[in-house]
């Protein structure tokens, strides 16, 4: 809520919560709102909601939509009588990977017409910041205290202690191996910030968070304990680990994969990613992500990439032509919600086929 507020209070009208999704709050709410449109991301699929805005024949899209092997298997199974009463109120999903659609397919049976669920590409790789050029990443990694041309191992992410636990451990056998080695880790959640310190220091690490880097001297352990920063600071890295993906984690595991990868950057990830399972394939098949099971595979990996330069190298011009494949999702998505948007309900794609009551 604090990056969308700094972030997006000049471009729309208002930033709030997702109601409850009750169907009176619901109603409520769309009283208040009316709009033209309405498009959900990823998952965010609430059944009231979506039955709400069906009743109101407002058009209805998912964008950037994905399914994870967990919400498949219910949608399959327990909840496969909600989900196709869910899925038939909306009337396009505009689906990360062929996967994703097929699944979504799938879940939907027969209330969905042809055309409804389509692949758009993952919004993923369109950055709403620039990534930083030579001259901006030479700034910042002067401003971050980091030794000259020192090689810099970056986990960002990271959900518990336990995650914290093995990123630890593994650098400790990378910095065995690889001379000068540097560490910035990126918690998720800043509260967990006094105990990833308390837990450096007692590895005999010396940490400084982000927001207390002197004016001067070499800084080799970094906290970053700031909000929205974490994308631009894989721009000083060499190689990154992206969290929640050692257990325990959230939702499946995974968080963004892309943000490393827009830095050309050899890119690992532990063994529970469900929910960027689509853009994990991709970075695997490319050879620029890698999957890790242990400590030891996990420093083991990235010692092996830090000790070669061609790699990293080959790495960076893969992961170039990868984004540069795949961007314009967000505009393509845009276009479909304004597409829909003036055309109106009584336009809508798929209205009428697929059980609408007006």
């Amino acid at each position: 809520m604090a990056i969308a507020q700094s972030r997006l209070s000049a471009l729309v009208d208002g930033i709030f919560y997702m109601p409850f999704d009750l169907p009176w709050v619901a109603e409520r709410v769309l009283d208040g709102l009316r709009p033209r449109a309405f498009a959900a991301v990823e998952s965010e699929l609430w059944p009231n909601l979506l039955h709400a805005l069906r009743r109101r024949a407002i058009p209805t899209l998912v964008v950037n939509a994905r399914m994870s092997d967990r919400t498949l298997r219910f949608a399959l199974g327990a909840g496969r009588g909600v989900y196709r009463w869910m899925l038939a109120n909306v009337d396009r999903v505009l689906a990360q990977s062929d996967e994703d659609a097929r699944r979504f397919r799938q879940v939907a049976g027969p209330v969905w017409s042809e055309g409804v669920c389509r692949t758009l590409g993952n919004s993923k790789y369109d950055t709403a910041s620039p990534v930083l050029n030579a001259a901006e990443t030479a700034a910042l990694r002067a401003n971050l205290r980091l030794p000259a041309a020192a090689p810099v191992f970056i986990a960002g992410s990271t959900r518990s202690g336990q995650e914290d636990g093995v990123v630890l451990d593994a650098y400790r056998r990378m910095a065995q191996a690889v001379p000068g080695l540097c560490l910035i880790i990126a918690p998720r959640h800043l509260e967990r910030v006094p105990a990833l310190e308390r837990e450096m220091l007692a590895a005999r690490l010396t940490p400084v968070r982000r927001t207390a880097i002197p004016p001067e001297g070499d800084v080799r352990c970094i906290i970053l304990d700031t909000l929205g920063e974490l994308a631009s600071l894989y721009s000083v890295a060499d190689v990154a680990f992206v969290g929640n993906s050692f257990p325990p984690v959230v939702k499946g595991g995974g968080q963004s994969l892309t943000q490393p990868v827009l830095y050309g950057l050899p890119t690992l990830f532990g063994p529970h990613i469900a929910t960027v399972r689509s853009v994990a394939g991709q970075l695997q098949e490319a050879g620029i992500g890698f999957q890790v099971h242990s400590v030891d595979s996990l420093s083991d990996v990235a010692i092996g990439l830090f000790s070669s330069p061609e790699q990293r190298a080959s790495i960076h011009l893969a992961a170039a032509n990868l984004v540069a494949a795949n961007q314009g999702a967000s505009q393509r998505f845009a276009s479909e919600i304004l597409q829909l948007a003036s055309r109106g309900a009584a336009g809508c794609e798929g209205v009428g086929q697929h059980g609408r009551s007006a």
